[in-house]
């Protein structure tokens, strides 16, 4: 097996820089992007989870994490309601009653739900975040599966290249 070694994915911010990314004026408007395009006006949050992961990896490594999961679900405005996004303030205000109600782990791995109606939820990653003109925009790239010990071993040398001699599954 000689499989040409990729660079890692950029690291993803925890909860924590993603919440201090967003501190700043309350009355900023949220604007996420995903699949190459914004989310529509009437978008809200429909769930927070946080999970403590644990699983055993294709190398029969013992993996453990925590992560947090905040669903977007990706509508129109209701008929009669303004067209408008959420702000940062609220956004920070709902993640600030699931830190009173349930606690939130700061350091966490950050993954997002995002879905239409009618269609399967997709996870994604931040990928940038931006302001500028009092929107603030997060940028999300779908999550892809990973082999983890192949991702540990091309960490220290992206350009060295997979050989049969270096397995990745158990």
């Amino acid at each position: 097996m000689n499989v040409a070694a990729t660079t890692l994915p950029r690291t993803e911010p925890t909860v924590a820089e993603f919440l201090s990314a967003l501190s700043g004026p309350a009355g900023r408007s949220l604007l996420f992007h995903w699949q190459g395009k914004p989310v529509r006006p009437g978008y809200h949050v429909t769930e927070i989870k946080q999970a403590r992961v644990v699983g055993l990896d294709c190398g029969a490594n013992v993996e453990a994490w925590t992560e947090t999961f905040i669903q977007l679900f990706d509508v129109d405005s209701l008929p009669g309601e303004p067209a408008r996004q959420i702000t940062t303030g609220k956004f920070l205000a709902i993640l600030g009653k699931f830190r009173a109600d349930v606690g939130l782990a700061e350091p966490s791995k950050l993954t997002f739900e995002v879905s239409e109606p009618d269609h399967p939820l997709g996870l994604f990653a931040v990928s940038d975040i931006t302001e500028a003109e009092g929107i603030v925009q997060v940028s999300l790239e779908p999550r892809p599966a990973s082999c983890k010990p192949r991702d540990r071993w091309l960490e220290p040398a992206v350009d060295k290249p997979v050989t049969s001699s270096s397995s990745c599954c158990a």
